[in-house]
C-alpha cells in the first residue's frame, strides 16, 4: 500500500500540467476566422487590408481565397465563406441560390477597380475612346486601321464571358452587347498577358497591378482611355482611380449575412470601406 501514495501524487501532478497546458492554449483557440472567397481582382486588396485589420484585432484571422464571383456565392451558400468578394452585383441566379440555402446576403460597396486595356508592345495604338474600345471588343472593328493602327486583324483576348470584368465591359462600352465571337478566352490575367505578348494584333485587359507587371516585363502596353474624342487621354493609376478621372472604373462589392449574424465580420467590412474611399 505504501507505493500507492507516490503513484497518486504523480497522477495528480500530470493532470495539473495538462490543465495548465489547456489554459495556456485557450487564447489561440479563441481566434475568430473571417473567410473571404470570390473575384480574383479583389484578393490583393482584401489580403492587404486583412493584415492591417489583424493589427488592431489580434483575435481575428482573415483568410482570403480567389476565384470568381459565382464561386464566391457557391462557397457562401456552403458556409465555406463568410464574405463574397464580388466584382459585379449579385444576379438573379445567385439571389435564387442564396434564398434556397437560407442565406440573406447584405450588399456593401467597398471600393472601385480600374479595368486596364492592353495591347501588344509592338502595336502603335496608344489611346482609345470608349466607343472605339467597345467596337474593337465586340468585333465591329475588325482591323486596327479602324482606330489608326496597322492593317492587321484585331484579336480580342478576354477572361470568361461571364466573369465580372467581361460583363462590366459588355455593359459599359458595348451597350449590353457581346464580346467578339472569335475572342480568345483565358482563365486568369497572367494567362491573358502571355497571349497578348504572343499575338502582335491582340487587345486584352487586366487589373492595374497585373497590367503594370505585364508592361514592366515587356509583355504588354497599357493604353490610355478617353471618354470621347474631345476628352483628354487618361492612364490608369492610383490617383486617377481615387479621383474618378479614369473612365473605366467598376464597383467592388462584399456580400455577407449582416451585422446581426457576425459582429466581427461587420467590423471588418466597415474597416475595408474606410480604407477604400474611392469614388468615380
Amino acid at each position: 500500500m505504501r507505493f500507492c501514495k507516490p503513484l497518486y501524487l504523480i497522477t495528480f501532478f500530470l493532470m495539473l500540467m495538462m490543465t495548465a497546458s489547456l489554459l495556456y492554449c485557450s487564447p489561440a483557440e479563441a481566434i475568430k476566422i473571417i473567410k473571404l472567397k470570390g473575384a480574383n481582382v479583389m484578393v490583393n486588396m482584401c489580403d492587404k487590408i486583412g493584415q492591417e485589420f489583424r493589427k488592431s484585432h489580434p483575435d481575428v484571422s482573415v483568410v482570403v481565397q480567389g476565384g470568381t464571383t459565382d464561386q464566391g456565392f457557391e462557397a457562401f451558400c456552403d458556409r465555406a465563406a463568410d464574405i463574397v468578394m464580388a466584382s459585379r452585383k449579385i444576379n438573379d441566379k445567385e439571389i435564387q441560390l442564396t434564398t434556397i440555402c437560407g442565406m440573406k446576403p447584405v450588399e456593401s460597396l467597398v471600393g472601385w477597380d480600374s479595368v486596364v486595356i492592353l495591347v501588344n508592345p509592338t502595336n502603335p495604338v496608344s489611346e482609345l475612346t470608349l466607343e472605339q474600345l467597345g467596337k474593337l471588343l465586340s468585333g465591329e472593328y475588325a482591323t486596327w486601321t479602324d482606330v489608326g493602327g496597322p492593317d492587321r486583324p484585331v484579336v480580342v483576348v478576354s477572361t470568361e464571358r461571364h466573369s465580372g470584368t467581361a460583363l462590366f465591359l459588355q455593359s459599359f462600352v458595348m451597350n449590353d452587347g457581346y464580346l467578339a465571337s472569335e475572342a480568345v478566352i483565358k482563365q486568369r490575367y497572367h494567362e491573358l498577358l502571355k497571349e497578348v505578348q504572343r499575338r502582335p494584333d491582340a487587345i486584352g485587359y487586366a487589373s492595374l497591378l497585373d497590367a503594370r507587371r505585364g508592361e514592366k516585363a515587356g509583355m504588354a502596353k497599357i493604353v490610355g482611355i478617353k471618354k470621347d474624342v474631345e476628352s483628354p487621354t487618361v492612364l490608369p493609376s492610383e490617383d486617377t482611380v481615387k479621383t474618378g478621372t479614369y473612365p473605366l472604373l467598376r464597383p467592388l462589392y462584399f456580400y455577407w449575412q449582416g451585422p446581426a449574424v457576425r459582429p466581427d465580420v461587420n467590423e471588418f467590412v466597415e474597416f475595408v470601406k474606410s480604407k477604400s474611399e474611392r469614388r468615380p
